[in-house]
């Protein structure tokens, strides 16, 4: 859906969730309609189609601004073990950027 999208992109600051080949899809669909019922002078088409060319140039200008974020490709010789420590690492990270610290190793588990 294109506003949740579009949500999602602007709260986390990047692209990664609005798919390019969907989006470029939606904003010819959408060209191609609002032309037709522009033409036709039918309301019914235009705004509803109007709305979603507003929404999907504004998904294509996200794209634009914010960085896709580069995911690390498992090869051959990684270890299963060396990418899961990897991806605890990036949640860390991620948890860090939003303010919350989900470390579960330093936590105390003793009770006295």
């Amino acid at each position: 859906a294109p506003l949740s999208a579009i949500g999602r992109a602007l709260k986390s600051r990047r692209s990664d969730m609005l798919h390019f080949p969907t989006m470029v899809m939606n904003i010819c669909n959408a060209i191609l309609w609002t032309s037709y019922a522009i033409f036709l002078k039918d309301p019914y088409i235009y705004v509803p189609n109007g709305i979603g060319l507003i929404f999907g140039t504004i998904q294509f200008l996200l794209r634009l601004v914010f960085p896709k974020t580069k995911t690390k490709k498992p090869s051959s010789g990684d270890s299963a073990k060396e990418i899961v420590e990897d991806s605890e690492k990036t949640q860390t990270n991620i948890d860090n950027t939003s303010g919350r610290y989900n470390d579960d190793d330093n936590k105390d588990d003793d009770i006295d």
